[in-house]
């Protein structure tokens, strides 16, 4: 069996919200991994202290931004892993006898 690394993405959608937001940069560098930057400000208006971190930075297999569309999301992400888990489940070779039987239930909502 091939062990896979799980995959992590990111979908920039914009906020409702009327308050401050935060600016964000995406770097997808060829050679590196994508990688998300999200600063927030912070606000010196308030008079006191504030030590929080400014810039936030996360990296991920691939970032979509927000004019990304549904369906570019749904063919990046969720079909190639529906199409992994179809190809796993009905392999004889893979699954069989009762595993595959409760494979099947898991999938189709019945027993095979």
């Amino acid at each position: 069996m091939v062990k896979q690394t799980i995959q992590i993405f990111a979908r920039v959608k914009p906020t409702v919200r009327k308050q401050q937001q935060g600016i964000y940069s995406i770097d997808e560098d060829e050679k590196l991994t994508p990688s998300l930057e999200i600063i927030l400000p912070r606000d010196l208006a308030d008079g006191f202290v504030n030590n929080k971190r400014e810039s936030y930075r996360f990296k991920f297999q691939r970032i979509f931004d927000q004019d990304a569309k549904q369906e570019t999301i749904f063919e990046n992400i969720a079909k190639p892993v529906a199409e992994r888990i179809m190809h796993l489940t009905w392999r004889p070779d893979v699954t069989t006898g009762a595993i595959r039987e409760h494979s099947q239930e898991a999938l189709c909502g019945h027993k095979g």
